[in-house]
């Protein structure tokens, strides 16, 4: 659950959200730490993938996973409909010596 996802200002075409809006509403709220949290504590040891509805969500869903030391690999395919992903490691990298 993440408190803050308003998703009635989200509107939508048919019967799914406009992706531009979805990717806004997404990045702005709590959701990509939310997700990152989740992953480190019930999927560090698997393989994880994400899809987001814009290129500028995953860049803010990428943050999140960094943040926590999560590796992950991004793909981007430039098709009739993009393809926005993230590909979570199995392993947490290691940490930087501060």
């Amino acid at each position: 659950e993440v408190p803050d996802l308003n998703l009635s200002t989200v509107k939508a075409t048919r019967t799914d959200f406009r992706e531009g809006e979805l990717g806004e509403a997404l990045a702005a709220s709590l959701a990509p730490q939310k997700v990152a949290q989740a992953i480190r504590e019930h999927a560090a040891d698997r393989k994880v993938l994400a899809f987001f509805p814009t290129v500028a969500s995953c860049y803010v869903f990428a943050a999140a996973m960094e943040a926590l030391r999560l590796r992950y690999s991004r793909a981007n395919a430039a098709t009739e409909m993009p393809i926005i992903a993230l590909r979570v490691a199995p392993v947490l990298a290691p940490r930087m010596p501060t």
